[in-house]
Formats: structure tokens, sequence, C-alpha cells
């Protein structure tokens, strides 16, 4: 669906005049086709990793983290069982045989996967699984939750590095605490002062190793330090103005939680992925460096879709504090339940192209969220529906044109129209909230299409080109940052100040 289709799409839907109220802007010229994960250890992979026993108190042996998982099990119960009273009777002997798998502190939990052979060094766990049966009912999803562990060390080392290399940067990454160490930090009696740390840098470059110094303790338990890497910001994230790391701008309706963009982080879990061949939907031919880029904005992409069924939650919530009609508070359950197959079909591009399977942990949020203003909110809604949405929906249009696959193109076709049933909501809650909101509603949203219309006067001189716009290969379904840029411009022009200058003379 083109830019002028779908203003015509919201123009019926809302009742606009075709011929003056969604007359297209004149749309700008189309402008040309943006760290690594530091990891404990200087082994590799972590099935590499030696583990050891508990010892007889119940802890692991100074600077070792104790680790656990869980997870359900197959059902075709071709695996070797543990003895144990029922249901748990039904536990396999080791983690390979685990589905739904989840990971508790494990310190290189993202590279792990249940098949790999480093799993076969946790020992099942009875109380903790016995302890999962009793504070969740009938266990997950009605199968019996099977827990693990092993003790994995720390690489601690004698004596932190004087200086950062030349042409690195720090930041911060931490870990779960041992529970106990012989080298303590000042102030942190469980934490090592220093870890000799692998840094991972993506595409393929060796790993250096950095004897990071202890900078914290977390809230969480963790120990963090402060490890060098050649990226100045952390993984997922993008150097901006005057240095400062950003996440990236999210597709569709965002999750805020005091007004920062909230995501859960990933897990290596199948709990999200559904049955059936996302292997068809890779393009062939792929470099290792398009194919590791593409897995990691993926799995960014899936977090964000996740995160919008939470958002979607919300927002019907926040239309019935407002006694908003029941068919816009319907609509938004409808919109959450599609972001969960969203998060499904993007959690399993993310794992066939990185090979590994990925999905999401906890969601944190806070207990409680002040109630917003009519106002406020039809700001929020603006900003984050009308704008970020109707940009993805014809995003995700764009980046299905362009896909490798027959597979992929039928996926992201998929989502893209969900995705514009998701935008052209949110234009109906801003009819609505135009319609009773008063001069003030109508001033603030108002000021907020002036700024649309300012970053439309900007100048549209095409970005640098970086180097996710090189490893990027748009058959993997993922727009360059270019073409990204080019397409908000003539999605702004063309949809998002017509319609909305369209409601504001509705409602004047």
């Amino acid at each position: 669906m083109g830019t002028s289709a779908f203003r015509v799409r919201l123009a019926v839907a809302l009742g606009l005049p075709l011929a003056v109220g969604c007359k297209s802007a004149p749309s700008p010229p189309p402008q040309p086709p943006t760290g690594g994960t530091a990891v404990a250890g200087g082994s590799g992979s972590a099935s590499t990793v030696p583990t050891l026993p508990p010892d007889t108190a119940g802890l692991c042996p100074a600077e070792h983290v104790h680790e656990r998982v869980c997870g359900t099990v197959f059902d075709d119960g071709s695996y070797a069982k543990v003895s144990a009273p029922a249901p748990l009777d039904a536990c396999p002997t080791t983690v390979a045989a685990l589905r739904d798998f989840e990971e508790n502190g494990i310190i290189d939990g993202w590279r792990m996967d249940p098949k790999d052979p480093g799993f076969e060094n946790f020992r099942w766990d009875l109380a903790r699984s016995q302890a999962y049966e009793v504070n969740s009912g009938a266990g997950y999803q009605g199968d019996p939750r099977c827990c693990y562990e092993r003790c994995t060390p720390l690489p601690v080392a004698a004596a932190p590095r004087t200086a950062l290399p030349a042409g690195m940067h720090a930041y911060e990454e931490c870990w779960p605490a041992p529970d106990r160490t012989d080298h303590p930090a000042a102030g942190a009696p469980n934490c090592p002062a220093v870890l000799h740390t692998r840094l991972w840098y993506p595409y393929g470059v060796q790993d250096p190793l950095d004897d990071a110094p202890f900078a914290r303790a977390s809230e969480g338990g963790h120990c963090c330090y402060s490890v060098a890497s050649l990226h100045r910001c952390p993984p997922n994230t993008f150097e901006g103005d005057g240095g400062t790391c950003n996440a990236p701008n999210p597709g569709g309706r965002p999750l805020r939680d005091a007004g920062a963009v909230v995501t859960a982080p990933g897990r290596p879990t199948r709990s999200w992925l559904t049955p059936g061949d996302a292997a068809s939907a890779i393009p062939g031919g792929l470099t290792p460096e398009a194919r590791a880029h593409a897995a990691v904005a993926w799995a960014r992409e899936a977090a964000y879709e996740h995160a919008s069924v939470a958002a979607f939650a919300r927002l019907s919530l926040d239309l019935l504090a407002h006694a908003a009609p029941p068919e816009l508070v319907d609509a938004a359950h409808v919109a959450a339940r599609d972001e969960i197959r969203h998060a499904q079909l993007c959690y399993g591009l993310a794992s066939e192209f990185g090979q590994r399977a990925v999905g999401p942990g906890p969601l944190a949020l806070a207990e409680h969220t002040r109630a917003l203003t009519l106002e406020d909110l039809a700001v929020e809604w603006f900003r984050d529906g009308c704008v970020n949405e109707t940009v993805a929906a014809l995003a995700v249009t764009e980046a299905a044109r362009l896909a490798g696959t027959p597979a992929l193109r039928a996926t992201l076709d998929a989502i893209g129209a969900d995705e514009a049933t998701h935008a052209e909501l949110s234009y109906r809650i801003l009819d609505w909230a135009l319609g009773i909101g008063g001069s003030a509603l109508h001033a603030r949203i108002a000021s907020e299409l002036a700024l649309v219309k300012g970053e439309l006067a900007a100048s549209g001189a095409p970005p640098a080109q970086a180097h996710d716009d090189i490893a990027r290969d748009e058959r993997t379904g993922l727009l360059r940052p270019g073409t990204a840029a080019a397409l908000r411009r003539r999605v702004l022009a063309d949809v998002v100040v017509p319609c909305t200058d369209a409601l504001l003379a509705r409602h004047a």
C-alpha cells in the first residue's frame, strides 16, 4: 500500500473529504538509501565453560556463579527421565530436552541454546522444580516445569587495566554476583574487584580480552564492570549528537514507562516461537555480516512488537479512564492480539537468522502509572499512533517489496496490513479526543503538528552512510536508514500532515 492509497483509506474511515481534507502535500524527492555484548569468560562458546557442583553448604565455590534454568518438556517423551514423584517424573535428565526454555542469571545466556552440549553440565534440581509447581499451581501451561542448576566460574583477574586502550571506550556491563569471592571489590564483598572479560564484536571480529574494573553493585544483586569496547555505545544502541547513546526509534506504538521506552530483554527461549518453516523466509547468499546484523535487528524489532502488546493493553485502560466508546476499546484489544502474533513472527526471524532460539524475558514495569489528562494522552496518541504507527505500517509494506523470499514477503505483508489498521485506529482515537477535548487539546495537537511540519521543512539531505547502512541487506526485510528516512518524509507529507490538518479543521 502506497502513501496515496493509505491517505484515501484514512479519509474514508474518518469521513474526511477526499478532495480537500486529505489532499496530498507536495512530496519531497526520494532520497538514496546504521558493540557487542561483553560476556564473562575467555574461551569462545559457553558450552566449553567448566562447571563444578555446589559444595556441601548448597553454595557454589568462591567466584562461581550459581546458574539456573527452567523449562517444560517436549511431548514425544523421547528422552531419558529422572526418577521423581508425579508430575515431575516427566522431567528429562538434561536440559537438552526442554522447550519453552528460560534462563535465569546465565552469564553467557544470549549465546546459549538448549541443544548446546554445555547444557549437559546442568544437574536436575528437584527442590526448585517442586517449588515452581507450588508457586505456579498447575505448572506452566499445564505442563510440569523442570529446573536445573550448575556452578560456573567467573574469570577473576589479579589487577585491572591501567587505562583504556587507544581508540576504545568504556561502558557498563553487569553479571550475577557469585555466592562469595576471595578478591572482593571495595564496598561490595560479593563482587570480584576485576573480571577478565571477553568482548564480543559483531560480524566475526576476533574477541579481545579486557581486565575490567568493578564499577558498582546493582540493586538486583548483580556486579557491574567498566568494560572496554571499540564501540562507544552499548549493544543495540547508536551514538547520537554530542556523543549520547540512544536506543533506536521503535517502529509502531512503543511502550513507555515514566516517559522512557521499555522493552523486555532477550532470552534463549523457544516459548514465543511458533511451529512452521521460518527457514524458508531467509534469503540465500547472505554474507555472515549481513546475517548477524539481521539477527540482532530482528530481535530488537521483536522486543518492540512484544512491548506493544502491553502498550495496547494500557491504551485500553486509558480509553476506559476517559469514557471512550466501546468500539475504540475493543479495537485496542484486537490490536494487542495482533502484536502477540507479530512478536512471535519477529522472534522466529531473529532465531533463524542467528541460528539461536531467542524470545522475551520479563517485562519490567512500574507498579503504578499516573493517570494522564486527556490532553497529555492525545499528544501521546498523536506521536506514537498517528505518526509512528503510520510510518511503521508503510515501512513494513516497503520492506515487504524488497524482501528476498516469498515467505518473508508474505510475513511482512501480513504485519503491514495489521499495522495499517492500528494506524487507522490512532486517527479514530484522535478524532474522538478532538471532539470532546475543547480548545486546549486542539491547540496542543496543532502545536504537535507544527513540529512535524518543521521536520519536513528542515534540510532533506540524506544521512551520511554508516556501517549499519553497509551491513544491512534489504533482502532480509530490514530497510536501510537512508531508505527509511526518505519513506518517513513521504509519509509525513502525504498522510500525517494533510489528514491531521483535516481533523483539526473539522473540530475548529
